[in-house]
């Protein structure tokens, strides 16, 4: 059964989408998962370029993006434009700041039967450190569980 988008203030269908099938949707999610690789290798400095580009492009179509919104939603104009100015700022924040963000975190475990226990949390992996000093990744943590504290 075909999916239709129709606009909210008068129920005008606006498209028609062909349900997917599972090869279809098996291609798209691999295809995601691909794009998802490159984002994570890449650096601050690029994310944040990217960021800011989108931006300017947000800012460059904002009346085109609002008309969109606007028959998405059923907004009005005026408000659909502002949630452009929104999003715009909101990827010019996150390019600025999302470095500081995703610093990575020391964890001090508050149970003092844990020592000098640490979790270290990044945003590609959890680390945590033994009282022994030994740093080990959330992969082999579970087989030390003994002699570590557990974020969870």
């Amino acid at each position: 059964m075909p999916y239709q988008s129709k606009n909210p203030y008068n129920n005008e269908v606006l498209a028609t989408f062909d349900t997917l099938t599972d090869a279809q949707l098996e291609e798209k999610l691999a295809k995601a998962h691909e794009a998802f690789q490159s984002w994570k290798n890449k650096t601050f400095e690029e994310r944040a370029a990217i960021l800011h580009r989108a931006a300017e492009l947000v800012m460059e179509r904002r009346e085109e993006l609002a008309s969109y919104n606007t028959l998405e939603t059923g907004k009005l104009f005026m408000e659909s434009a502002w949630e452009m100015n929104v999003v715009a700022d909101m990827f010019n924040h996150y390019a600025d700041h999302g470095a500081e963000y995703l610093k990575p975190e020391i964890i001090k475990n508050p149970d003092q039967n844990a020592g000098d226990a640490v979790g270290i949390y990044n945003q590609q992996e959890l680390f945590t450190k033994s009282n022994h000093g030994t740093l080990l990744t959330s992969k082999s943590f579970v087989q030390c569980q003994q002699s570590l504290w557990q974020v969870t």
